[in-house]
């Protein structure tokens, strides 16, 4: 993003805060999150930085311990318990811009509970759970295209190699073949 672009949107989030008047409004909580997710990687100068910092406060080290005690609930995956971890981390950002992470992180916990589905079935038809394994496998690639964030794409790429499905390779077929 060109230098002046990313000034300018750091400029027009800032006013957006500042232009609210009621802070302990849900309109100003998220304007504050915006302003903290957008600008986060952006190239801007010190003294923007610092207003952003100083308007911004906790907001982002909080935001960021509710996706930590998500993130551990995919690794220690338990299907009664993750359902709580994530109403419980997710409920302070209901209605803000970052919901969209902590939706992500339940497609990836469908993923994973689908998975862990697969495991327990590893008795039944070897036909059948291959072919189980392999929908899962388009599913998860197909999730993987969707989602934004670095961390539930990683948690998502652990999925599909649990799996132990082939990555699908293009058949070639010789001309005069349909």
């Amino acid at each position: 993003m060109p230098e002046k672009v990313a000034l300018d949107r750091a400029d027009q989030l800032i006013a957006a805060v500042e232009s609210v008047k009621d802070k302990k409004s849900s309109t100003y909580k998220n304007a504050v999150l915006q302003l903290f997710l957008s600008t986060r990687g952006l190239s801007i100068d010190a003294e923007r930085i610092k207003k952003i910092d100083a308007m911004t406060g906790s907001v982002g080290q909080e935001l960021e311990k509710h996706q930590k005690n998500v993130l551990n609930g995919l690794k220690d995956f338990d299907a009664k318990s993750f359902g709580q971890i994530l109403d419980d981390n997710r409920k302070p950002y209901r209605f803000t811009s970052a919901e969209v992470w902590f939706q992500q992180a339940e497609s990836v916990a469908n993923m994973k509970f689908s998975a862990k589905n697969l495991e327990l079935q590893k008795e039944e038809n070897p036909k059948i759970l291959a072919n189980d394994k392999k929908q899962l496998a388009a599913q998860i690639d197909e999730l993987e295209k969707q989602l934004l964030f670095a961390e539930l794409k990683q948690e998502l790429a652990d999925i599909r190699l649990s799996l132990k499905v082939p990555e699908a390779v293009p058949v070639r077929r010789k001309r005069g073949q349909s």
